[in-house]
C-alpha cells in the first residue's frame, strides 16, 4: 500500500478495491473528491504517492490500487525543521518553524522555542487563533492576556528572517496611547465650602504639567472645577490647542464635576456628559466621541468615557 499522505487528515474508506481499479473508476473519484473540496491521493504497491498510477496516454492501470481522500492542511507536509515544538495549534510556515503556540499565557516565545532547543527569531500577537499577525511583539514579551502566541524559532547556528507580513498602519497594528487621569477632590477645587482658589490654580497647572510629561493623549479630571458642578478650563491652565469635553452634574445645591480633553490632533465628532445617579451619591461622567490621529486596529472612531464613579450602583447616564 503507497504511503499515507501526510498531509491528509480525515480520512474515509477506499473508494475502490485495492484490486484491479480501472481508470474510469480513478476518474469519476477524482471528480467526487473535487467536488467535495478534497484531496485524491492515488498509491501503488512499492510506488511512491507521488508516483503516477494511470497513464492518460495509454489508459493502462496498475493493478492493487489504494484511492485515499481527506483534508489538506493550508501550509504543506514536508518534514519540519522544527520537530520537536510542542503544543501546536497551527504550522504558519513551511519550514514548520513558525507556529501558533499554545499555553503562552505567562509564557514568552523566547522560553517556548528554548524548551524544544531552538532560539526565538520573531513573536506576535495573532488576530483570531490564526496565523495572521495583529502586532510585533518582542521574544521576551510573554501572552498575559492571551493563551497562544505566533512564535518563530530556529535551530541553533541558522540565520533566519521573520517570516511573516506584518500589517500596515491602521490595519491591527498597535497604537501607542497615552493616558492621564486625576482626581484631585474637592479641597483643590471650587465644589465645596472650604475649597482653596490658591489651590486649585496651583493644582491646574500641575494637572497640566503631568499630562505633558508622560506625553498623554487623552485626559481626564474630577472635581477640578469652577463651580459644584462646571469642570474648570484645561486649556486655562496650560494644555493649549486641546478639545474639552465636559461632564457637569449638578444636583440640587450640590453636584459633581468631570472632564475629558483631546490633544489637538484629535478629532471631537460628539460628546455628552451628566450624572451617575439620581440621589446623593450621583457622580459625573463624560463621554466622546472621536476621530484619532490614525485608525486604530482599523477604527476610524473612538467612544471614551470618563466616570467618577459612584459608591453605590450607576443608576443613570
Amino acid at each position: 500500500v503507497a504511503p499515507r499522505a501526510r498531509e491528509s487528515r480525515r480520512l474515509v474508506p477506499p473508494l475502490v478495491p485495492a484490486s484491479s481499479a480501472p481508470c474510469a473508476a480513478m476518474a469519476a473519484a477524482q471528480l467526487i473528491a473535487k467536488a467535495l473540496g478534497l484531496s485524491l491521493v492515488l498509491g501503488a504497491p512499492g510506488a511512491a504517492a507521488s508516483e503516477e498510477v494511470c497513464s492518460a496516454t495509454s489508459g493502462s492501470c496498475r493493478d492493487s490500487v489504494l484511492l485515499q481522500v481527506g483534508k489538506i492542511d493550508a501550509v504543506s507536509s514536508r518534514p519540519s525543521a522544527c520537530p520537536n515544538l510542542r503544543d501546536v495549534e497551527r504550522r504558519c510556515s513551511k519550514d514548520g518553524c513558525t507556529v501558533l503556540a499554545d499555553k503562552m499565557q505567562g509564557r514568552s516565545c523566547a522560553e517556548y522555542c528554548s524548551s524544544a532547543g531552538y532560539t526565538c527569531v520573531a513573536a506576535w500577537e495573532e488576530v483570531r487563533e490564526n496565523c495572521k499577525v495583529k502586532f510585533r511583539l518582542s521574544c521576551e514579551e510573554s501572552g498575559i492576556q492571551t493563551s497562544d502566541l505566533l512564535c518563530q524559532c530556529a535551530p541553533p547556528g541558522s540565520a533566519s528572517t521573520p517570516a511573516l507580513a506584518e500589517p500596515g498602519p491602521g490595519h491591527g497594528d498597535p497604537v501607542e496611547l497615552s493616558t492621564f487621569f486625576w482626581n484631585v477632590h474637592w479641597e483643590c477645587s471650587m465644589a465645596a465650602r472650604g475649597a482653596s482658589r490658591s489651590c486649585k490654580r496651583h493644582i491646574g497647572r500641575r494637572f497640566a504639567e503631568l499630562a505633558k510629561e508622560s506625553k498623554a493623549q487623552i485626559v481626564a479630571s474630577v472635581e477640578l472645577s469652577d463651580t459644584s458642578s462646571q469642570p474648570a478650563s484645561l486649556e486655562h491652565f496650560g494644555l493649549t490647542g486641546w478639545t474639552q469635553v465636559n461632564g457637569p452634574c449638578a444636583s440640587g445645591d450640590g453636584g459633581d464635576a468631570a472632564a475629558l480633553a483631546f490633544a489637538p490632533d484629535w478629532v471631537v465628532q460628539q460628546s455628552g456628559g451628566g450624572c451617575l445617579r439620581h440621589d446623593w451619591d450621583t457622580r459625573a461622567f463624560a463621554v466622546a466621541r472621536v476621530a484619532p490621529p490614525r485608525p486604530v486596529e482599523g477604527c476610524a472612531s473612538l467612544c471614551v468615557v470618563a466616570i467618577h464613579a459612584p459608591h453605590s450602583s450607576i443608576t443613570r447616564g
